[in-house]
């Protein structure tokens, strides 16, 4: 029905909709069997089956208080010949305040644009239900500022849940540094858990939903009503540190975040290379560079206690660190393979004003030995672990609109190869700007 009223909303009066945001696209892929760079970071699409794209957005100022302003946000594509909203939701705005409900993107925190994606909320996934309460770059004093987000959201059931799972997210990050000239560090925590449902996994049942427990997922404790060996919820976040700075006029990045599953991995470091993603990027007029590393093969090593962090997996939420089929974190891990390490080498060049260009690069080693469930005084046997190399590139044209046309066509191709297989897959588009 909420579909069936926002289509004859758009067509009934688009004028007053729309925004020059907008746009219809369609799309075809030469299979469904795509490579998997180029089926990744689509925001939980699965471009295989998808042909219609129709984004349509609204952004109202009050004239009374022009502090304020209310955006609508939607977004339409297809699946097996069914249309569904990927996105919709509003947001309010003052100032350095947000407040939103619904399912609206807004992922890779702090991490450039043709990043992989953060290790914790990427654009790998479909948006999630939520409520959320933000504030952005805040002054706090002349050479400190900072942004902090709480939010609630809510998961699907699945075969192991007869009851919906919540999400709990909150970050607090700080520039420090002189951030008008574009030379500041930053620090932050992102926490992210996902906590009560009701699941037939080792006869938890109902793994609470009462305000207290709220409370102590919000603070990481353990909760009264829940019979779990640790904190109430699957706990995992990211310890982020960035520096940016500018020389001749063009803007460097440097980051690094470092993830931790239950909070004890947060200070694990005891490895040659630290575990995490480690990105360099450059941007200088038209031109955009980002070089990453990522590496979790460590995961505070292979004896539980303390290691054998498992990344992206948990008991009794075994459907992990996933939305809808799609990892929410780095598209590079996923529960059932989270050891690896990888480059990837992302650029972009706007040729002239007609031609954009965008190509991947990505070297990735993907462990067969998974960390996963563990015992108590318990140690994976490594001896025999060994990778798998995938080779991975992605190649993107886009001819860009002129304003007579209002048209943008891309053509994409992806190529990937291992020891066991190899694939190539292509993608045209046409999209339509109003």
């Amino acid at each position: 029905m909420l579909f069936r009223i926002t289509l004859l909303c758009f067509l009934l009066f688009g004028s007053k909709l729309i925004s020059q945001t907008n746009y219809i696209s369609f799309n075809l892929t030469s299979s469904e069997e795509l490579t998997t760079l180029l089926k990744s970071n689509n925001n939980g699409i699965d471009i295989g089956k998808q042909t219609i794209d129709l984004r349509f957005s609204k952004k109202i100022n009050f004239k009374m208080n022009k502090n304020y302003s209310v955006n609508y946000h939607s977004r339409i594509v297809d699946k097996d010949s069914q249309l569904y909203f990927n996105e919709i939701g509003l947001t309010v705005e003052k100032n350095h305040y947000l407040f939103s409900i619904g399912k609206i993107n807004d992922n890779n925190f702090y991490i450039p644009e043709n990043s992989s994606g953060s290790m914790l909320f990427s654009n790998n996934y479909e948006p999630i239900p939520e409520i959320r309460f933000s504030i952005s770059k805040k002054n706090i004093a002349k050479n400190i500022v900072y942004s902090a987000l709480i939010s609630h959201g809510i998961l699907d059931k699945n075969a192991d849940f007869y009851e919906r799972p919540y999400l709990h997210r909150k970050y607090l990050f700080f520039d420090i540094g002189d951030i008008e000239k574009g030379n500041f560090l930053t620090i932050g925590l992102d926490h992210a858990a996902v906590w009560g449902g009701a699941t037939t996994i080792y006869s938890y049942g109902d793994l609470g939903r009462s305000l207290s427990d709220w409370y102590n997922v919000v603070l990481a404790k353990h909760g009264e009503s829940v019979n779990l060996n640790g904190p109430q919820g699957n706990h995992l976040g990211i310890l982020h540190l960035s520096y940016s700075f500018v020389k001749n006029n063009t803007p460097y990045y440097m980051y690094y975040q470092k993830f931790w599953e239950d909070g004890g991995s947060l200070w694990h470091t005891h490895h040659p290379i630290w575990d995490g993603l480690w990105g360099f990027n450059i941007e200088q007029d038209d031109k955009a560079l980002t070089v990453e590393y990522l590496k979790t093969t460590y995961q505070s090593g292979n004896y539980h206690p303390n290691g054998i962090d498992s990344y992206y997996w948990h008991i009794p939420y075994t459907f992990g660190w996933e939305y809808r089929d799609f990892t929410i974190g780095n598209f590079q891990i996923s529960k059932d393979s989270n050891r690896v390490e990888s480059i990837y080498v992302s650029f972009s060049n706007k040729i002239n004003s007609n031609i954009k260009l965008n190509g991947i690069l990505n070297i990735l080693n993907r462990y067969k030995i998974a960390y996963q469930d563990k015992g108590w005084n318990e140690e994976i046997d490594l001896s025999n672990d060994s990778y798998v190399t995938h080779k991975m590139l992605k190649l993107r044209v886009d001819f860009l609109n002129n304003k007579k046309s209002k048209l943008d066509y891309y053509y994409e191709i992806g190529l990937e190869k291992s020891i066991d297989d190899s694939n190539i897959a292509h993608r045209l588009g046409i999209k339509y700007s109003f």
